[in-house]
């Protein structure tokens, strides 16, 4: 699970510190949250309109950091799709299994070829 970790940016340096559940932030305290979308890493600013009528404290900061790793786990890929499915029959390769290692060749070179597209390589496989 992608974990959302909540950060207060010091007005001073304007640099990012991890924010403690124990304190008690005054108002105006920015918080933010870093979490890794795509693999790079994102800082994403909380503000007082975020949630109309709160002022933002940690621990509506931590809430919408929990909802914001439900909305980063949904959208993350479940399985990973195959890279190619090459149908074979069972009594094609006992009839000719020259010929189906040579249909399946042909596949995969035409399957190679199309994800180049800038550059197309021009084989073929006689048999």
């Amino acid at each position: 699970m992608p974990k959302v970790s909540v950060y207060i940016r010091n007005h001073q340096t304007r640099e990012y510190e991890p924010a403690d559940p124990k304190t008690a932030y005054p108002q105006g305290t920015i918080f933010c949250l870093r979490y890794k979308k795509d693999g790079k890493r994102k800082w994403e600013t909380l503000n007082d309109t975020f949630v109309t009528g709160h002022r933002m404290s940690y621990s509506l900061a931590r809430s919408i950091a929990k909802m914001r790793e439900g909305e980063l786990e949904l959208r993350k890929p479940t399985a990973h799709k195959p890279e190619a499915v090459i149908r074979v029959w069972e009594t094609d390769v006992r009839r000719n299994p020259d010929r189906v290692v040579l249909q399946i060749l042909r596949q995969l070179l035409h399957q190679s070829e199309t994800r180049r597209r800038s550059r197309p390589v021009n084989r073929e496989i006689r048999g």
